[in-house]
């Protein structure tokens, strides 16, 4: 707990039974009341690791992707009564020393939203693919025009809300639509566009050296990150 705030800490994971050996640990137990990995239909030890470290482990039996898997553990620590929480990547990249840097400004300055920035001064990225940052910035660049507000980066998923944003009858994560990346986004969209407090901060970002760097595929899951951008603003969607 933190501030009076019961802090969670939500990881979807696919296949990350390695990395969450050294993730896990790593999370601040002094302020984080509950870890949750998603096991999202792995066919490593994954859920296993997850348990042995003390996490609560949500076990979907097919993919579903990185955005119904927030979703679940979201609806999961609502219910529980938790007053925040923190999404974070579970292959390594975002650094869990950090999470308070995310979860300290909604203590400290009532915001409802803090996201990691890689981009703003003190942030950093390591090992990013070239075409990965150009797209990162175009996207970032037109959802600043969309939600009229500056946006540093749109994409990094290092965050923290306060849980009390998806009281908003005007916030509704289980549409349909919304399915593997697209949860994130609107969410995000959404909290900006009702007017919510928030904040970037800077944060590490690294990526591995050698490997695969993202599952997201190429055109239709960058597709699936923009479209709440564009679907929203054009009222197509609510």
């Amino acid at each position: 707990m933190l501030g009076g705030l019961k802090v969670a800490v939500i990881i979807p994971a696919y296949n990350e039974a390695d990395h969450l050996r050294r993730l896990l640990p790593a999370i601040p137990k002094d302020f984080v009341d509950l870890v949750v990995v998603i096991n999202d239909a792995s066919t490593d030890a994954t859920p296993e690791v997850a348990r042995q470290y003390g996490a609560w482990v949500i076990d979907h039996s097919a993919r579903t992707g990185p955005g119904p898997a927030i979703r679940d553990a979201l609806h999961l620590v609502r219910s529980a009564q938790f007053d925040a929480v923190a999404v974070m990547a579970a292959n390594g990249k975002h650094d869990p020393r950090q999470i308070m840097d995310l979860v300290r400004p909604l203590v400290d300055e009532g915001l409802d939203l803090v996201r990691g920035s890689r981009f703003r001064s003190g942030g950093s990225q390591i090992n990013m693919p070239w075409h990965r940052l150009l797209l990162i910035q175009v996207f970032t660049l037109l959802t600043s025009l969309a939600v009229g507000q500056r946006v540093t980066d749109a994409t990094g998923g290092f965050q923290a809300y306060r849980l009390r944003v998806l009281d908003d009858p005007e916030i509704d994560l289980h549409q349909l639509w919304l399915g593997r990346y697209q949860v994130e986004t609107y969410l995000f969209v959404k909290t900006l566009l009702r007017g919510y407090r928030w904040k970037e901060v800077p944060v590490r970002i690294t990526y591995p050296e050698r490997g695969s760097y993202t599952r997201a595929r190429a055109l239709v899951d960058w597709w699936g990150y923009f479209s709440p951008v564009v679907l929203l603003r054009l009222g197509v969607r609510r």
